[in-house]
């Protein structure tokens, strides 16, 4: 008798989180332009990098380095997607205003809980290089969560903070317009208006296709598609049918993520793709124990991993990136590196969390 298993249930979503993970983690590191490997477009579209990514493709010289360094960034969408799922399924919208600045200020206080120690760590290494003010004010835009609003011209490493703008914006959308979510019209009619925005976006300035990608314009058309999942009472996506189908859809799927890299107003949908394509691969990993076991430990430390990773990256790309000579030992390094210090962190966030929340 065969179980079906639900992708999207609490326990086998960490599956999708553990794969989405590793892929920002490994392609945070490689997208380095002193590696030489294939930079992404991610944030915005340059046409110099879609024709060096498909030039190394047609000479055969890509390698899985190549590969993680275009398109890892993709993960984004798995996390972005669980998020409008985890809320409607979860979540009931607030009723009030006290309700709405209630809910806003718990989620502020659990993102802020998370980021705080690592900004910390990085806010002392300023200050100990004696960097300007404005640079130490450009990094605490991030605790504050609006950093992501105003890319490019905030921009400070460590980069990947930004998310933590976009999920905010994403609970206040919820907080102050859940009930009108509810409207499948008007979330249709949201979708079409955004995608014209990037469409409009994507001919004009690549500094205003910036701020549109970082910002909840960019990521809305998948959160809509979770949200509209988890409204439908958890709608499943299982393992009821041959593995040779989600062999082929994964196929299909990562040839189109591809393939779509090469034009901007097909690249303004890859996230759509992308998602299809980790849903599949999510699928296959439900059939194999070990892999499943693996991809659901990740998982849960997934959000750790998130914030620790610049901090094991800077560590690497410091003190021994330029004195290994072999990738491979490099990358090992900085996975252990990674999982070690976001073993710690798991500890000091359940801790500060405790405290901020007897203070509230």
């Amino acid at each position: 008798m065969r179980i079906e298993r639900n992708i999207l249930s609490k326990e086998n979503s960490l599956v999708l989180r553990g794969m989405a993970i590793m892929a920002i983690m490994l392609h945070n590191f490689l997208h380095n332009p002193k590696l030489g490997f294939s930079l992404e477009n991610e944030m915005s579209f340059s046409e110099e990098r879609a024709r060096h990514f498909f030039t190394q493709l047609s000479y055969g010289t890509f390698n899985l380095y190549d590969w993680l360094s275009f398109l890892g960034w993709t993960g984004v969408v798995v996390f972005v997607f669980l998020t409008g799922y985890g809320i409607a399924k979860n979540t009931p919208p607030p009723i009030s205003v006290q309700d709405s600045l209630s809910y806003i200020i718990r989620r502020y206080i659990k993102l802020l809980a998370l980021l705080l120690p690592a900004c910390l760590i990085f806010l002392i290494g300023d200050v100990a290089e004696h960097k300007p003010l404005v640079d130490i004010l450009k990094r605490c835009s991030y605790l504050a969560m609006i950093a992501n609003l105003a890319y490019p011209w905030v921009n400070c490493p460590p980069g990947v903070y930004w998310y933590f703008g976009l999920t905010f914006q994403f609970y206040l959308l919820y907080a102050f317009c859940g009930k009108l979510l509810k409207s499948v019209h008007l979330v249709w009619g949201s979708i079409i208006t955004i995608i014209l925005l990037g469409i409009l976006c994507s001919n004009s300035q690549p500094e205003l296709l910036s701020v549109y990608k970082h910002c909840l314009t960019g990521w809305f058309v998948v959160f809509a598609i979770g949200f509209w999942m988890g409204k439908k009472n958890g709608m499943q996506v299982a393992t009821s049918h041959s593995a040779a189908i989600d062999i082929v859809v994964f196929l299909v799927t990562g040839a189109l993520v591809v393939a779509m890299n090469k034009w901007m107003l097909t690249w303004l949908f890859v996230p759509v793709v992308a998602l299809v394509m980790f849903i599949a691969v999510g699928l296959l990993v439900l059939r194999t124990p070990v892999m499943n076991n693996l991809c659901i430990w990740i998982g849960k430390l997934s959000a750790y991993i998130f914030v620790c990773h610049p901090i094991a990256r800077f560590i690497i790309n410091k003190y021994l990136l330029l004195r290994l000579d072999h990738m491979i030992v490099v990358m090992l390094i900085y996975v252990i590196m990674t999982f070690l210090i976001s073993m710690i962190y798991e500890q000091l966030y359940k801790r500060l969390l405790v405290f901020f929340h007897k203070r509230i």
